[in-house]
């Protein structure tokens, strides 16, 4: 099956010159540009974002301006609003950059795996080395365990395998995942459609996962392909504090979302027991580098917030 036009969305909240930035690089890409439709949903931006693209001129650039800003998820599903009824859908981070054969690759895998009806490619960091963020596991106890006793944090140090994400040797085993990055993601539409788009629960982080998980029970294979690379540098228009708020309270929804209540409840007491491992850390250690207290602060509303969800 070839594919005509590629629709492609990104989501924009003060980072317009980014998204400016990718579709530099999509245009130098070795595809037709032309055969690209792209969206640009600006998540009621602080800055001169919205000039920034509307001065760029991109053939089929599209530009929706929401007066609110409504997460990654809302702001996805704004734009899932204008697309055609079939065909496929690609969803970019603002903060990736894109060698010049990475879409054509994905796309020609997605002809070859059509069953997938989900697929992705592989996240480098900007050395050119593999960062592990390009698919999911589904979230398990054992995983939770992990990250709430630090296990993910030494693990990540000494090169060992994380419990809820794929080395590049798994992906190279079997390109099969539980869920595709939101950051690389290309989906078919009618798919899409079916699920009724991401959930808005989710104002950031966990949707992709859900949407997966929504997916794999209509019958999709979500898969990465090991030969579509980009690059990802995470998000600049976010602290390490709202990140962390971000991903406790998505991880919490999924939980409450998918799993039984007593599985749940299991699960959020140890997570409120992670952090309040580290609200402790930081504060004992903002004794001696005061700067750390804003971090000791974060944690210990996180550990607040987790506290209300669990005796609720």
């Amino acid at each position: 099956m070839q594919v005509e036009t590629l629709h492609v969305i990104f989501v924009c909240y003060n980072c317009g010159a980014d998204i400016v930035s990718v579709l530099q690089d999509l245009s130098a890409g070795n595809g037709d540009s032309r055969r690209l439709s792209v969206t640009v949903v600006d998540n009621a931006s602080s800055d001169d974002s919205l000039t920034c693209l509307r001065g760029y001129s991109f053939t089929n650039l599209n530009i929706i301006s929401s007066p609110v800003n409504l997460g990654f998820a809302g702001g996805c599903n704004l734009a899932f609003d204008h697309l055609p009824s079939h065909g496929r859908v690609l969803l970019l981070n603002p903060d990736v950059r894109v060698p010049y054969d990475s879409i054509d690759r994905l796309i020609s895998f997605s002809t070859f795996r059509p069953e997938c009806l989900i697929w992705g490619g592989i996240t480098v960091d900007s050395y050119g080395n593999y960062d592990g963020k390009c698919a999911w596991r589904e979230p398990n106890l054992l995983g939770i365990a992990s990250w709430a006793f630090l296990y993910n944090a030494i693990a990540a140090r000494i090169g060992r395998r994380l419990p809820g994400s794929y080395t590049l040797s798994d992906l190279e085993l079997n390109c099969h995942v539980d869920a595709v990055s939101g950051c690389f993601m290309l989906v078919d539409i009618a798919t899409l459609k079916r699920l009724g788009g991401f959930d808005e629960t989710f104002f950031m982080y966990s949707e992709e996962i859900d949407f997966c998980r929504r997916a794999r029970n209509l019958g999709a294979k979500p898969a990465v392909c090991t030969d579509a690379v980009i690059e990802h540098a995470g998000s600049a228009t976010l602290t390490s504090s709202r990140k962390q708020h971000y991903l406790m309270t998505s991880k919490s929804l999924y939980l409450k979302k998918h799993w039984p209540s007593a599985l749940y409840r299991l699960a959020m007491g140890v997570l409120l027991v992670g952090s309040v491992i580290r609200m402790g850390s930081y504060t004992a250690a903002s004794l001696i580098k005061p700067s750390l207290g804003e971090k000791a602060k974060a944690w210990r509303g996180i550990s607040l917030g987790q506290a209300k969800d669990l005796f609720a």
